[in-house]
C-alpha cells in the first residue's frame, strides 16, 4: 500500500511540473497572501478594478460630462448623446418599437439626436434664448458640433462657466 502511494505522488508531482509552473518551495515561515496584480501586495477594489476592466483610450468629452458641475441625471443625459444611445424616434423606428413618427414640437420629420437637440425650430428658439440668457455666441450646427462648441466654451471652473455648463444640462435635460 505504501509504494502504491510513493508511486501515485511521484506520478502527481511529474503531472504538476510538466504544468509548466515551479512547485512551491516549502519552508518553516508562515502563510501569507500577496496580490499580484499590486506593486506592494496589497489587494485593494481599485487594483482589482484595474484588473478586470477592459482600457480604452480617454474621450475628450469625459472632463466636460463628468464635471461636479452638472447634476448625475444630466450627465447621464449627455453621455446617451454623445454615445449616440438616446432613445429617439429614428432609432425606435428601426428598432420596430413604434410604427409611425413626427417631431413632437412641429410635426415635421422623426426626431434624431441632431433634429432633438437644436435641429427643430422650437428647440432650436429654446436654445437661442439659452444663450442669449447666458450671453455666449452660438452657432447652431450638428450635435457633436454643438458638444464641441460646449466643451469649448463652457468648460472652465469659472462661475459663469460653471453656471452655463449646468444650465446647457439642464436645456438638453428637459428637451
Amino acid at each position: 500500500m505504501a509504494n502504491l502511494f510513493l508511486a501515485s505522488g511521484q506520478v502527481l508531482k511529474a503531472l504538476l511540473e510538466s504544468w509548466g509552473h515551479p512547485l512551491p518551495i516549502f519552508s518553516q515561515n508562515p502563510d501569507c497572501f500577496c496580490w499580484q496584480e499590486n506593486s506592494l501586495g496589497l489587494f485593494s477594489i481599485a487594483s482589482s478594478w484595474d484588473t478586470i476592466r477592459r482600457k480604452k483610450p480617454k474621450v475628450p468629452w469625459a472632463a466636460f460630462i463628468w464635471s461636479n458641475t452638472i447634476t448625475p441625471r444630466y450627465q447621464f443625459n449627455f453621455w446617451l448623446m454623445v454615445r449616440n444611445r438616446l432613445p429617439t424616434q429614428i432609432p425606435l423606428l428601426s428598432y420596430g418599437r413604434i410604427d409611425n413618427a413626427i417631431c413632437a414640437f412641429y410635426n415635421s420629420r422623426p426626431d434624431s439626436i441632431d433634429h432633438l437637440f437644436f435641429g427643430c425650430r422650437f428647440t432650436s428658439s429654446l436654445a437661442l434664448f439659452w444663450v442669449a440668457r447666458c450671453n455666449l455666441t452660438w452657432q447652431n450646427r450638428s450635435e457633436t458640433n454643438n458638444l464641441q462648441w460646449a466643451m469649448k466654451f463652457l468648460s472652465g471652473s469659472k462661475f459663469h462657466q460653471c453656471i452655463a455648463r449646468f444650465s446647457f444640462g439642464t436645456l438638453c435635460h428637459m428637451i
